[in-house]
């Protein structure tokens, strides 16, 4: 698995927030929080 998708798996099976500016998550069905504006 790559990096992302372990980190994403993680989140969903916890439920945890991501936070992160990663544009990889970007696609992903998790909560993220972040100061990027290209992530919102």
């Amino acid at each position: 698995m790559y990096k992302a998708q372990v980190i994403t798996a993680l989140c969903k099976n916890n439920g945890f927030t991501l936070i992160t500016n990663d544009s990889d998550f970007k696609t992903q069905d998790i909560p993220i929080l972040t100061a990027n504006s290209n992530l919102l």
